[in-house]
């Protein structure tokens, strides 16, 4: 601004040409101002008032039905006191096990999650039809299970509806990998287990991998492992398979994803829920290892060659020889093909060996 010269006290001050545009430009420029976020400017008629605006509200939101749009949910937004406690554990909806919450909670009506949430999973666009956070085809209110899924969230906006509706933007995939270890079998395929807490990698510096049952860190490992099973096991390789069975060893870790929560397990007629853990671990060969060990001990004496002596296939030996064979016929049939077509061709004459 420039350097304007001073007006003595109750004299009449004319101003000149000079003096009456630099107050003009001056005024323009407080008129015209800009600001940037998080700044936030607003004309009316009382003038200009400048304030702070946050990018947006963090929100967390129950999923409590879907949209006909591919990664659009009914949701419910989460907010209020909580009445859950330090030694309770932690839920963000009742149970028959726990009845407080740790909150926050939802709006409820008739009994229902009010739906005041346009919900939307980033992960999920471009995709028809896809709803991967909702596995409840044809519930249109509040799974009575452990079907929920909470995600946490930015409102972006709202909806044009009567009455509107916050608009959620998440990025939740309900995936977690882990490691989990096999303590029971159950069947075709599933197992009971328990889910390694913390940092696995801190423990594996002098034992190995991490299944290893002998070693100085392993006493850690099995020391920091939950005291009851919590967890379901799928293991998607053998339910492919069709094997029936479960061929992993109880007592192994196996890696894998957390899904969500299982429904009600019925262990001992418990209504505590368990994480639904998928691994795609193959099967251990273990009864292969054992019938090596069986040839070449004192039991197979009839003839020279140990293989002529009657031996008993486990189901893994069944599957890789009924793959073996089935590979050979398909390796035989494409080298027929091939021969037949350069035969047709003129390429070959009519003895093979030529």
């Amino acid at each position: 601004m420039k350097d304007l010269p001073r007006a003595a006290q109750g004299t009449t001050v004319v101003l000149d040409a000079d003096v009456y545009n630099t107050l003009v430009d001056t005024l323009r420029r407080l008129d015209s101002w800009s600001v940037a976020p998080p700044l936030h400017l607003i004309r009316d008629g009382a003038g200009n008032h400048l304030s702070t605006r946050s990018s947006a509200e963090q929100v967390l939101v129950g999923i409590i039905g879907v949209e006909s749009g591919g990664g659009r949910y009914k949701g419910t937004i989460l907010a209020g006191q909580s009445t859950g406690s330090t030694s309770t554990n932690f839920q963000l909806r009742a149970s028959e096990t726990q009845s407080a919450t740790d909150g926050p909670l939802a709006q409820t009506q008739s009994g229902n999650f009010v739906n005041n949430a346009l919900v939307i999973n980033v992960l999920e666009q471009y995709v028809g039809n896809s709803h991967i956070l909702w596995a409840l085809t044809g519930q249109t209110s509040p799974p009575s299970d452990w079907g929920a899924f909470f995600a946490f969230g930015r409102i972006m906006g709202q909806t044009n509806e009567n009455p509107s509706r916050s608009i959620v933007y998440i990025e939740g995939w309900p995936m977690a990998p882990v490691w989990a270890k096999i303590t029971a079998h159950g069947s075709a395929g599933t197992y009971q287990g328990r889910i390694f807490p913390g940092h696995i990698a801190d423990y594996m510096t002098d034992a190995g991998p991490v299944y290893t049952t002998s070693g100085g860190a392993t006493s850690i490992i099995e020391g920091n492992l939950p005291s009851a099973d919590n967890c379901w096991i799928n293991n998607a390789w053998e339910q492919r398979a069709g094997l029936g069975t479960c061929q992993l060893p109880v007592g192994v870790y196996v890696p894998g994803f957390i899904v969500g929560f299982s429904d009600q397990n019925q262990v001992g007629n418990s209504a505590t829920p368990w994480y639904a853990v998928w691994t795609m671990t193959p099967p251990y060969a273990s009864d292969i290892a054992n019938q090596v060990q069986a040839i070449q001990s004192s039991a197979y004496t009839a003839g020279d060659d140990p293989g002529e002596s009657p031996l008993t296939f486990g189901v893994n030996e069944v599957h890789m020889m009924n793959a073996l064979k089935s590979d050979v016929q398909n390796l035989y049939a494409s080298l027929n093909n091939l021969y037949n077509n350069l035969k047709a061709a003129g390429y070959i004459g009519q003895d093979p060996a030529t």
